[in-house]
């Protein structure tokens, strides 16, 4: 392959979307660190999400248009409602949500 070859093949293959994945945990707008530990068992507390957060490994992802868009969450997000975390980061606008801890991912159903 030539270098250009080559580096179209990684751009047009590289990216993941996440639009693409079957069988994620989908969930609805409650209290954050409530949802992370016990809905969805991505940690086994909420003291282990606010240790996620302070690692830089809470995030909100917004997909749209095959562009992704990360916000990550602090560890004041952790006690607050999922939806007022996603209103304040204007993610509402018709994209579809993920919520990624660590190497999970789930979608949100606005």
């Amino acid at each position: 392959m030539t270098r250009k070859a080559d580096t179209e093949f990684t751009a047009r293959f590289s990216k993941c979307s996440l639009l693409d994945t079957q069988d994620l945990p989908a969930v609805s707008m409650k209290d954050l660190g409530a949802l992370i530990s016990r809905t969805l068992d991505f940690a086994p507390s909420t003291s282990a999400v606010r240790r996620v957060a302070q690692q830089k490994d809470l995030r909100l992802i917004r997909e749209a248009d095959g562009e992704q868009q990360t916000t990550q969450l602090t560890e004041a997000s952790v006690q607050r409602a999922l939806g007022a975390v996603v209103s304040e980061v204007e993610a509402l606008d018709g994209a579809e949500l993920y919520l990624k801890v660590g190497r999970k991912v789930a979608r949100i159903d606005v």
